[in-house]
């Protein structure tokens, strides 16, 4: 809706270059509003599926570690 009005062919036809120069500014203005925003929202997808295949084995590796720790301390706990 352009004004009020829905736009078709026809309506663009009949409009003055200088509607036509206004209609087209809203157009790219809402188009590129609505792109970035899916773009963004992406782009935080993406971020956080890398992050969270990064951290997963980080903290395997740290719960591993506190295991084996504690395996090691108890052991040494026994020996003594």
């Amino acid at each position: 809706m352009f004004k009020g009005q829905t736009v078709t062919p026809e309506h663009i036809d009949a409009m003055e270059d200088a509607e036509i120069e206004e209609l087209h500014a809203r157009y790219g203005a809402r188009l590129g509003a609505a792109m970035s925003k899916s773009l963004g929202s992406s782009l935080l997808r993406m971020y956080a599926s890398v992050v969270s295949m990064l951290l997963r084995p980080a903290l395997f590796y740290m719960a591993l570690s506190v295991v084996v720790g504690d395996m090691v301390s108890a052991e040494t706990d026994s020996q003594t």
